[in-house]
């Protein structure tokens, strides 16, 4: 049997299957030749022709500007976009003026609408800036100062042999060429600058000159009268003092040299501030009293000293001797800057 038919097929001689030669070179069954596969359709788009480009022509230069006279601007008033309509005499005369012109004609009245009240907002503001900048500018210049520093208004100085002594003074800042009176005051550690800076303000305040020294307050000594004529001419050199007599301040054991010195050396010394004082000095040279000098105790209710200063005082008051006595609470301390005023009252009483 033939291979062909007369529909052109072709039997596969390895499968038995026919197929058409003219479309494939087997049957399903063989493998196509690469001539024969299929070929898949691409699905990139297609590659767009290319478009050629030139630039674009620049525009023609502008006309240089006439810097020439401006010209002269017409007064004439514009041309009207439409033409007025004539008066149509059927509408006759009325509210809207001869002619019925108001109505349509181009005549027209004119009512002045009711003035717009103002607002006040805007002065009201600026009243109340102004107002605040006043009150800001006022608690500017009535603003309290601050405090002094007291510490740099105490002068440091060496003097005595070799400049062996160190002092410390301080001098009221409106003395100027005019005398003060002078007090001496005595630390028992030894830091005149401490003493001084504990009653700056309040010497400030009463005009006093104060003075101290390192060599003088730590206990009672034989030297102390000469150490202090020593730092009396250190201070007549460094300041105008008043010829009255000096006063003498101290706390505990710089209390009983105030004590001692205002006692023997009644002549160059007028009195004593004695804080929590011990009753030694009074029982060693109480005999040697006067009654031209005066003394202010500054007592603390739980200092062990404080019955000794009340026995002194009690003798000193019978021997005629002036004394003043203040007591505040607290033990052995000596008083703060703001309970050194009825210290200074008294001082007041003694400057007369």
């Amino acid at each position: 049997m033939d291979d062909f038919r007369d529909d052109g097929t072709r039997i596969c001689p390895v499968h038995g299957l026919r197929f058409d030669p003219q479309l494939s070179g087997g049957c399903i069954r063989c493998a196509p030749t690469p001539s024969q596969r299929p070929r898949k359709k691409s699905t990139m788009p297609p590659k767009p022709a290319p478009v050629s480009w030139a630039p674009e022509p620049l525009p023609p230069p502008r006309p240089a500007p006439s810097y020439g006279p401006p010209a002269r601007r017409s007064s004439a008033a514009p041309p009207m976009p439409f033409e007025p309509m004539a008066p149509n005499p059927a509408f006759g005369a009325g509210q809207f003026g001869e002619g019925g012109a108001g109505q349509l004609g181009a005549k027209v009245t004119l009512i002045a609408a009711p003035p717009r009240p103002q607002s006040r907002r805007g002065l009201v503001q600026g009243i109340g800036l102004l107002a605040l900048a006043g009150v800001g500018a006022t608690a500017w210049f009535l603003r309290p100062e601050a405090p002094p520093d007291w510490s740099k208004k105490i002068t440091r100085f060496r003097y005595g042999p070799s400049g062996s002594r160190g002092g410390a003074m301080f001098v009221p800042s409106d003395a100027g060429d005019e005398p003060r009176p002078l007090l001496v005051l005595l630390d028992p550690s030894q830091h005149p600058a401490n003493v001084c800076l504990r009653f700056a303000r309040q010497c400030e305040h009463h005009g006093w000159i104060a003075i101290s020294s390192d060599a003088l307050g730590s206990a009672v000594a034989a030297t102390d009268g000469a150490e202090a004529s020593m730092l009396l001419d250190e201070a007549r050199s460094q300041a105008k003092i008043v010829g009255a007599r000096p006063i003498l301040a101290g706390f505990d054991k710089a209390a009983d040299v105030a004590c001692r010195l205002a006692l023997v050396q009644p002549d160059v010394f007028g009195g004593a501030i004695l804080e929590c004082v011990g009753i030694g000095p009074w029982r060693d040279v109480g005999a040697l009293a006067q009654n031209d000098v005066s003394f202010f105790f500054a007592a603390r209710s739980n200092d062990a000293s404080r019955d000794g200063m009340v026995t002194m005082k009690d003798e000193m008051d019978h021997r005629g001797i002036r004394v003043t006595w203040d007591e505040l609470p607290g033990g052995n301390e000596p008083r703060e800057r703001d309970e050194l005023d009825t210290a200074f009252a008294w001082l007041e009483q003694m400057r007369g």
